[in-house]
């Protein structure tokens, strides 16, 4: 019959084991949650391109679209 002691601690290993995972991969998720790849002509978010237009002073911009954003600011 397995000694309780040595049951409890596998168990707390295991659980310990399946923490660690599970914050490694929500880390993974954090961390490219709403990202758009960082490779060709797409790689701003709307957000960025946003931002940018602002700093242009481009007029209409909190009405566009991401794609004209990017055309108003010559990044299509």
């Amino acid at each position: 019959m397995p000694d309780i002691i040595e049951i409890i601690k596998d168990q707390h290993r295991q659980v310990d084991e399946l923490l660690t995972r599970a914050a490694e991969e929500g880390a993974d998720a954090e961390a490219t949650a709403g990202r758009v790849p960082e490779e060709g002509p797409d790689h701003l978010s709307r957000h960025d391109l946003y931002e940018k237009a602002k700093d242009q002073q481009i007029p209409g911009r909190s009405k566009m679209s991401r794609d004209q954003l990017a055309e108003a600011l010559g990044e299509s």
